[in-house]
């Protein structure tokens, strides 16, 4: 596996240790797991009391899998054998729990030790032992350790200039106080509550890595996610027409009005009128015949908008990561994408479709952020529609919207939603003069 002591820092930042006790009854630990990442946690902790190690092992096998798709690692509570045989990324240890000496014995020099430190005199000799990172606390009340003191800011200060590794505060940590650890040296927080407590556990981690932006005083754009057809590419008039030109492909010059109608029809609608010019084969079928003629517009037609480039060139230059989040399929995305020399620009691509989602849902916008390293404050959202731009907002992003033809009519609302909103892509002001205005 991929080892993650380089940086880890950053996998620091929003902490998430798992509760089964808290989680929603309909979640399995897993799905709780990967929601979180998806709001932005970088790192998880697969806190399971009470299990042996075989079972423990198991558990940890099937969280990982989930978690490797978005490269996120995954450390495992007081079990260092069980971190090992499930090719976790860790073990983290509590003061007492075990000789560290023996813990890293265990898993080897490759994967990460974390361990809990209370003050300096613990966190010193737990660097002295081979950890790879501190955890501080706790440093609020909390109730998954009923017995601890909280320990002070000027201690948790105190303990992050006396050593060299990283260190999380943990205990009680929310998105609300834990602005209070500003200034402290800290590289991020643990939180349990805070985020697997909550009904919606992907927003829970979203807030808590905004909180932690803030608190770490980053004060530019890290990430910006295009929206794809009207945004990034000119896409939107083929769409439109994308019915009357499968019925002239059929031999029927469709009558007026026809795209506009079809565009309220549903799936078994649309394809029955179809058959009617002619079409042949199941709904299915025949849906997959318009999305073939409109993959050829894609890999071989399409523009992209104007001056466009112009600005993935300054976003890059400032070393801004970017990503794309859509509604059409991703197989036609990265087929204009190398057409166009966009590919070079795009970190990743998400599509609503391959990830069960919508955009009247933030979860499409965290995932791109997440996976860019970004919270949501940190991040840039250019769309063109009025319903994305109104997610993006609420979902904490900064939304620059974009003129394109087929939303003219929805400008003044889309504007709304905006920090800025651009009739071309010529108008931009360039990154810098766009600021940040939650800090």
């Amino acid at each position: 596996m991929e080892r993650v002591k380089k940086n880890l820092a950053d996998k620091l930042r929003v902490y998430a240790v798992t509760d089964r006790g808290i989680i929603d009854d309909s979640l399995s630990v897993r799905d709780a797991a990967e929601k979180a990442v998806r709001g932005g946690a970088t790192m998880i902790q697969l806190r399971e009391k009470g299990l042996g190690t075989e079972e423990l092992t198991r558990r940890t096998k099937i969280v990982k899998y989930a978690l490797d798709q978005y490269s996120v690692p995954l450390i495992v509570d007081d079990d260092p054998a069980a971190a090992r045989d499930a090719d976790a990324a860790g073990v983290h240890i509590g003061q007492g729990d075990m000789d560290p000496a023996e813990a890293r014995r265990i898993i080897g020099p490759d994967r990460i030790l974390g361990i809990t430190a209370h003050n300096v005199e613990e966190a010193v000799a737990a660097e002295k032992a081979g950890a790879d990172y501190i955890g501080a606390g706790a440093v609020f009340n909390t109730s998954s350790k009923s017995d601890a003191t909280p320990l002070s800011k000027e201690e948790l200060a105190r303990i992050c200039g006396a050593v060299s590794i990283p260190v999380t505060a943990i205990g009680g940590v929310s998105a609300d106080n834990v602005c209070e650890l500003t200034g402290t040296g800290i590289a991020g927080a643990a939180a349990i509550s805070a985020i697997f407590g909550k009904s919606d556990i992907t927003d829970a981690a979203a807030r808590m890595a905004d909180a932690v932006s803030r608190m770490l005083g980053s004060k530019t754009y890290k990430a910006a996610v295009f929206d794809y057809d009207g945004t990034v590419l000119d896409s939107m008039g083929m769409w439109e027409t994308t019915p009357s030109r499968f019925a002239r492909q059929l031999g029927v010059e469709a009558e007026p009005g026809f795209d506009q109608r079809v565009k309220y029809m549903t799936l078994e609608e649309s394809a029955q009128k179809f058959r009617e010019y002619g079409a042949k084969g199941t709904d299915a079928e025949i849906v997959d015949q318009i999305m073939d003629m409109v993959w050829y517009s894609y890999s071989h037609e399409l523009d992209p908008k104007p001056h466009i480039f112009g600005v993935l060139d300054d976003l890059k230059a400032r070393g801004v990561r970017m990503a794309i989040a859509t509604q059409t399929p991703s197989r036609m995305i990265r087929s204009a994408n190398k057409r166009l020399g966009l590919d070079k620009y795009f970190d990743a691509v998400f599509s609503c479709d391959d990830w069960m989602t919508t955009k009247h849902d933030p979860d499409i916008y965290y995932l791109a952020a997440s996976a860019l390293g970004a919270a949501p404050c940190e991040t840039l959202v250019f769309e063109d529609m009025i319903y994305a731009s109104e997610t993006a907002k609420n979902g904490g992003f900064t939304v620059v919207g974009i003129y394109d033809e087929s939303s003219r009519g929805d400008r003044e609302a889309i504007e709304k939603n905006c920090r800025i909103y651009l009739d071309s892509y010529a108008d931009w002001p360039g990154i810098e003069n766009i600021k940040r205005e939650d800090v």
